[in-house]
């Protein structure tokens, strides 16, 4: 029984601190209490190994242990639920000064590893983008099947619509380059890098490691693609095309042909890994 208590708060709150200092707070001197103690740990640590694994092997088992035993008595969690508890981590990483200047590429490296979670448990809505059409369809409108048809007027044609990329996707842009970081690659140099992770339709994630213009040139269509799929008009979304124009003119680039098909090209492979999932007229 836990000392001088009959209040049930009082019994949970005195269980819940057991647990979490592994034992330093005593509840009960009940030896059963330590199956508690290492069943709740271990689910804890559990989720930490699956979602950080690179990040653990790094670290080595000793000190990623220690680690994991510190958020578990240290982190108030602002949230209840298992599926949250690799993002309260990354929360409680973020605190960790000495670890973070000794090596400061590792937050970075555990929100990419997180990033995997976040986006295959993303909720989407069922047939959200009914109206969407692919760049096949528009290219069997406009050629009418026809195969000998000029390809850069039906590439046109699709670029000229607002493009529509899955929801379930999500972006960054990091000072390392963190899918390159190993237990062989500990030491990383700086180097900016872009990075999409996304859902495709078999609900596998898929990741894209790319640069700081792609990924804008990727939020900006998610910009006007909830443009068109609000109350707005459609005609205030911009198209695929005039997204790269605008884009390549904010980074005061060369306002070239070469560079705007590239652009668009960009997109045009998106929509065939089914990052883009279809298209809608302005």
């Amino acid at each position: 029984m836990v000392k001088n208590s009959s209040n049930h708060l009082d019994l949970q709150a005195a269980f819940a601190q057991d647990i979490r200092s592994d034992g330093h707070v005593l509840a009960t001197t009940d030896p059963r209490m330590q199956i508690y103690r290492d069943l709740f740990f271990k689910n804890i640590k559990g989720f930490l190994d699956s979602t950080f694994p690179v990040c653990a092997e790094i670290l080595g088992e000793q000190y990623w242990t220690e680690l994991a035993k510190k958020f578990l008595l240290q982190h108030a969690s602002a949230s209840p639920y298992f599926l949250k508890i690799s993002e309260e981590f990354l929360l409680f990483l973020n605190q960790q000064t000495t670890l973070i200047n000794d090596s400061p590429w590792l937050l970075e490296l555990a929100h990419y590893e997180w990033l995997e979670l976040a986006v295959d448990v993303l909720d989407t809505q069922e047939n959200e983008f009914d109206n969407a059409v692919s760049f096949q369809s528009v290219h069997q409108k406009e050629s009418g099947d026809d195969s000998s048809q000029d390809a850069s007027v039906v590439e046109k044609a699709w670029f000229d619509r607002v493009p529509i990329p899955t929801s379930a996707a999500m972006s960054a842009i990091y000072n390392f380059p963190v899918h390159e970081i190993s237990p062989n690659n500990a030491s990383p140099n700086p180097q900016t890098t872009g990075i999409i992770v996304f859902r495709d339709q078999s609900d596998r994630v898929r990741f894209i490691h790319t640069n700081p213009f792609t990924v804008a040139l990727f939020e900006l269509l998610c910009e006007q693609s909830s443009m068109v799929c609000s109350s707005f008009s459609n005609h205030q979304a911009m198209s695929g095309r005039e997204s790269v124009i605008h884009l390549l003119k904010q980074a005061q680039m060369v306002l070239s042909e070469a560079a705007i098909d590239g652009g668009c090209r960009i997109i045009a492979e998106w929509n065939e890994r089914g990052l883009i999932v279809g298209s809608m007229s302005k």
